[in-house]
């Protein structure tokens, strides 16, 4: 099965060789946007990737730039106008999380380190109705984010799952979000995962470590279709990161992989916080 990957991947790609053909044929943003006849902010999105081209447009600009070889320009313009899964919630996403969306629905692997909470393609329906009162969202934001995130789960894993492995500080498991009826089913998912999906737990008698300064997330793609990225998420907004520094990323994954207690002792630790949390659980187990 050939995985949807949505618009957004494409759109990057497009743009980043949008940009190199620009620059080879020595052309500034207004002497494009003045033989497009539109605005240099448009030339802008486009090279970001942040809108589609139709392809009259890209016609345009490859006779402009000189291109002859065509064809895989013209496939990556059709791609990046196809309709994600969540254009029916566009009018409620921000940019950067329409962005998200598409990197994880392109993905081949997801690697990440959460200190916080638990990641949201692992989260139970009550605990994320629990972390959207706790983002101050009204019921109504609240409702419409949950629905998203369960509908990112639904397409993540379905029939073409990409490799995924989170490392969880261990504050996750005791940072209590809803009741204890919440955490025990949120604990218990995490034994219980999705095909493809590995989890550690990173104790706190490790002490210091190179992820305290946040979480952050790498996805691979297919090498065809577009480098690494790593994703930082913040209050303010979310950063993406390529090329150089994309190692340093890479080295606070491993290094905290690395700290981490392995999956089938991780499993155990969980099991534990589980039994303080529900006493009832080592009954439940048998």
């Amino acid at each position: 099965m050939v995985k949807a990957i949505g618009p957004t991947v494409p759109r990057w790609q497009l743009g980043e060789r949008l940009t190199r053909l620009r620059e080879e044929a020595g052309l500034t943003f207004a002497d494009v946007a003045k033989e497009m006849d539109c605005s240099e902010w448009k030339i802008r999105r486009i090279e970001q990737g942040q809108v589609g081209v139709t392809r009259p447009e890209l016609r345009t600009l490859l006779d402009l730039y000189e291109v002859e070889d065509r064809e895989p320009l013209e496939e990556l313009q059709q791609l990046g106008r196809q309709r994600g899964w969540w254009s029916r919630y566009t009018r409620y996403l921000a940019p950067n999380h329409a962005n998200l969306l598409g990197i994880e629905s392109a993905a081949v692997s997801i690697k990440a380190w959460e200190p916080l909470v638990i990641p949201g393609l692992l989260q139970t329906e009550p605990y994320a109705r629990g972390l959207a009162r706790a983002n101050l969202q009204s019921d109504e934001d609240g409702a419409r984010s949950v629905e998203i995130r369960l509908a990112r789960q639904k397409l993540v894993w379905a029939d073409d799952p990409p490799s995924a492995w989170y490392i969880l500080d261990e504050s996750v498991l005791y940072r209590r979000i809803g009741d204890e009826v919440i955490m025990r089913e949120q604990l218990k998912r995490l034994l219980d995962l999705p095909p493809r999906c590995t989890v550690q737990i990173l104790p706190f008698e490790k002490g210091e470590h190179p992820g305290a300064a946040g979480g952050l997330t790498i996805f691979e793609f297919d090498p065809d279709l577009h480098s690494p990225i790593a994703y930082v998420e913040s209050q303010v907004g979310s950063l993406y990161i390529e090329e150089a520094e994309l190692d340093r990323c890479r080295s606070v994954i491993d290094h905290t992989m690395a700290l981490a207690l392995s999956p089938a002792d991780s499993a155990e630790f969980i099991r534990g916080v589980l039994g303080n949390i529900s006493p009832d659980y080592q009954e439940d187990k048998k």
